[in-house]
């Protein structure tokens, strides 16, 4: 799987970065992979300079009511994600399907599939990558089986937004 810039700084080693897969899918619906690398230098008590996540992303998964609530998170314009929208080339809905993962992202993180720290900031982000590329890719389903958190929500709990099973 590769993985290619998201958002962040140049400087990601000082300040932070995400890095995006190409689309995935398994059969149902679009998703991809997001790696988040954080420096925590600065985090008194943390033990590592480092830490990174894999998240799965899937904003078509969301709820009406919690896609709703991540654009308006970051003052977004629903019209700009209609799908009756103008016809648009492939760099302009790749460009519209990374802005939608990023607000999801943002606002709930996704369904985590991995997350580590560490002190050498080059191996963490290529082993979060490598987690990532896994754990997204051929074991996809198995990963959203797993608990996400003590309620009991599960990584298909979290795609649709919700930190509940019973949510609906």
């Amino acid at each position: 799987m590769n993985f290619e810039f998201l958002t962040g700084d140049k400087d990601w080693m000082g300040c932070g970065a995400k890095w995006i897969s190409e689309r995935q899918n398994n059969g149902e619906f679009n998703y991809w992979v997001v790696v988040d690398f954080a420096n925590m230098e600065d985090d008194r008590g943390f033990g590592h300079k480092y830490y990174a996540t894999a998240a799965v992303v899937a904003p078509s998964r969301m709820t009406r009511k919690e896609w709703a609530a991540a654009l308006d998170s970051v003052d977004g314009d629903q019209e700009y994600f209609d799908r009756d929208g103008r016809k648009m080339t492939p760099a302009e809905r790749k460009q519209r399907e990374h802005m939608a993962v990023e607000i999801v992202h943002s606002y709930n993180g996704g369904a985590l599939l991995w997350q580590g720290q560490g002190n050498n900031a080059k191996k963490l982000l290529e082993q979060a990558k490598e987690e990532g590329s896994t754990l997204g890719g051929m074991f996809f389903g198995f990963s959203m089986d797993k608990d996400q958190n003590a309620m009991g929500a599960t990584g298909w709990d979290k795609l649709k937004g919700h930190y509940y099973p019973w949510e609906k």
